[in-house]
């Protein structure tokens, strides 16, 4: 009966295979935040994808400082150490 593969050569493949699966299932997740406010439930943030689109400067910061200044609570930007 002859030997196709060498014991050395086996050990390889069979490495190989093992790390190509460990790659395909951690690239396989996607990535989901809990997040936990301490006010009610967790909040669940699962982004999604979506077409990147070119936005002016000045339509860029109208917007953001319309969503910080009426945002709830939980979605308010928090610098940790500040009040």
């Amino acid at each position: 009966m002859p030997r196709f593969l060498s014991l050395g050569s086996a050990m390889r493949l069979a490495g190989a295979v093992t790390l190509l699966l460990l790659l395909a299932t951690g690239c396989a997740t996607r990535p989901i935040v809990h997040i936990d406010t301490g006010r009610g439930p967790r909040v669940v943030h699962e982004p999604v994808e979506a077409a990147p689109v070119q936005v002016s400067e000045d339509a860029f910061t109208s917007a953001l400082t319309q969503l910080i200044t009426t945002g709830t609570d939980s979605r308010r930007l928090t610098v940790v150490g500040r009040s």
